[in-house]
């Protein structure tokens, strides 16, 4: 296992963490608006324009199984997150109810 092979998957693995934080705020609060859509789907067409040549090359030239395997699983989550987008929003608004308690002596 060469170095650049082990950088591979370090670097995936770090990149599709990216993810996990911006996954939790939107479980924590169901509120996404203002996440742009957009930029998560074009970051889609790009991971999977990616995901394509790492298939490539795994299939043709019998290497890239960790650009494989990493990129796959940022994909993943790249694309949970658009469908936690457009979830919520299609969801609207969650209301939270404020209770304002009064201690008297």
């Amino acid at each position: 296992m060469s170095i650049l092979y082990i950088m591979q998957i370090i670097g995936g693995c770090i990149m599709a963490a990216g993810y996990i934080p911006q996954i939790h705020q939107i479980f924590k609060t169901r509120h996404v608006r203002d996440l742009n859509i957009r930029t998560f789907i074009s970051l889609s067409v790009g991971l999977a324009l990616m995901e394509t040549y790492a298939i490539g090359l795994v299939v043709h030239d019998h290497t890239g199984d960790a650009f494989l395997i990493t990129n796959s699983l940022g994909l993943a989550l790249n694309l949970f997150v658009v469908f936690l987008i457009a979830y919520y929003r299609r969801r609207g608004p969650v209301e939270v109810e404020v209770v304002d308690e009064c201690i008297t002596g």
